[in-house]
């Protein structure tokens, strides 16, 4: 412990000597973040991705010779095929969402194989095996006119088969296994948490043209409002255009236009000084607050079969659900965050060993941009899990607590390539109670990473 306080009080003090070198975004009142309104996203994707790969091969050797004659033959043949389409749906204004994801992973794969020696036995084995899995986040809200009054629905599907299949001269078996998981959530809440990411790329904007003498004064707050709209939608651009960058800086100098700046003329230093904008390092950044209440339906069964059948224990939780959820920035640097839930309900499946399950989880953390190109994030997660039993599985209760520390910094020293500093700290209590007596256990882990990280192609922003 005395070693992880060391880590990071250096890595603090190095902190502040980067930000009194720092240069940047300043520390400008962070009302614009308040101000902003989400722009309307209507966007919707399809992708599929599949392999398909047959091998064959055989062959067949003799030998004749006036003492003996040999022969023997073979043949070995491989088949997989792969399948994974992936579709994105998001339909979002300021007072209504829409949003799905949904992946299926499918993977089949066939091989068999022979041998026979001169006339004797011929021996084979053959091989199946097929992997689907299934995934379905889907989540739809809409705000009650006026004010910020809302009701929510969340469902989540989450499906995985897989089965394998052999068989040869001696034996053959099968094996299965299963496991499913359903949650549904019904809720009405209160507040609004908006992405404001953009805003800062708008700041950065109306600062980077004022080093090259572009700007004068302030953008207008209208003006820095489509901006930000703008930088919202920069990810879409490559899905509606070849030549995405072209047309993302057209739609950019039109809104500039508006307060009478322009970007024609500029020499090769200058254009790359500003379109650098969008590839700055910068953590996601949310304003607002919001709190509710949830109805969750939850279940989960396992299978498995190997020759027996063997089933996990059905799990049908009905589980009350307070949340808070609480993003700020405190400046165009730093924000902090907070959420907070608490979860509690029965089991109603028969012959279940679990009765009720009870949940408290929070989280705190602080991001902080020393930087355009360094960022450093500070965070910590508490989770307290009770689950009563049924005495006849000779357990009553158990208990878990868990609190996860992280602190991170990265540095990037070009667009592709970062330095990365990652210390974190988890400890893990257990404790239970049964008919003979009390058990416990407590873990202690410490890990610290530093590294580089090469991005082939990184996206618009830092999570």
């Amino acid at each position: 412990m005395k070693n992880s306080i060391i880590l990071i009080l250096f890595i603090a003090f190095i902190s502040t000597k980067l930000a009194a070198q720092s240069v940047g975004l300043g520390n400008t009142d962070p009302s614009v973040f308040s101000k902003y309104r989400l722009p309307e996203t209507n966007l919707s994707s399809l992708w599929f991705n599949t392999g398909l790969n047959f091998r064959s091969d055989k062959r067949t050797d003799a030998a004749i010779g006036q003492v003996f004659n040999y022969g023997s033959s073979s043949l070995n043949s491989d088949f997989t095929y792969s399948l994974s389409p992936k579709y994105y749906l998001l339909k979002q204004t300021d007072e209504k969402w829409l949003s799905l994801n949904f992946i299926i992973n499918e993977n089949y794969g066939y091989s068999y194989s022979e041998q026979q020696v001169q006339d004797s036995t011929l021996y084979h084995n053959r091989n199946k095996s097929n992997q689907f899995n299934l995934n379905l986040q889907g989540s739809y809200g809409r705000y009650l006119s006026p004010g910020d009054l809302f009701y929510s629905f969340v469902s989540t599907i989450s499906l995985a088969i897989h089965n394998n299949y052999y068989d040869d001269n001696q034996h053959s078996q099968y094996q299965e296994d299963k496991l499913q998981q359903y949650n549904v959530s019904f809720g009405i809440g209160w507040g609004k948490i908006r992405d404001v990411t953009p805003v800062v790329s708008a700041i950065r904007l109306q600062e980077r043209l004022k080093q090259l003498n572009l700007l004068n004064n302030d953008l207008s707050e209208k003006t820095i409002e489509d901006l930000s709209e703008q930088f919202s939608k920069t990810i879409y651009y490559s899905q509606v255009h070849d030549r995405s960058d072209k047309f993302f800086w057209q739609d950019i100098e039109k809104t500039l236009s508006n307060d009478d700046v322009s970007l024609s003329g500029i020499n090769q230093y200058a254009s790359s000084y500003i379109k650098e904008i969008p590839n700055e390092i910068r953590f996601t950044r949310n304003e607002g607050i919001t709190t509710g209440l949830n109805l969750m339906i939850n279940f989960d069964n396992q299978f498995y079969a190997d020759g027996y059948e063997h089933y996990g224990p059905d799990h049908l939780y009905t589980l009350g659900n307070v949340y808070l959820n609480l993003s700020h920035q405190l400046n165009l640097n730093s924000q902090v965050r907070f959420s907070l839930s608490l979860s509690g309900g029965p089991n109603l499946t028969k012959n279940s060993d679990i009765n009720q399950e009870y949940i408290i989880n929070s989280t705190m953390g602080y991001d902080y941009e020393i930087t355009d190109r360094i960022v450093a994030s500070v965070s910590n997660t508490f989770n307290y899990t009770i689950l009563n039993y049924d005495i006849l599985y000779g357990s009553r209760q158990s208990k878990l607590l868990s609190d996860n520390f992280s602190l991170s910094i990265n540095y990037f020293i070009e667009d592709n390539l970062s330095l990365n500093a990652y210390y974190k700290w988890d400890y893990y209590n257990s404790r239970a109670n049964d008919l003979i007596g009390t058990s416990k256990s407590a873990e202690n882990i410490n890990n610290i990473v530093v590294g580089f990280t090469y991005y082939v192609n990184r996206g618009f922003l830092y999570n």
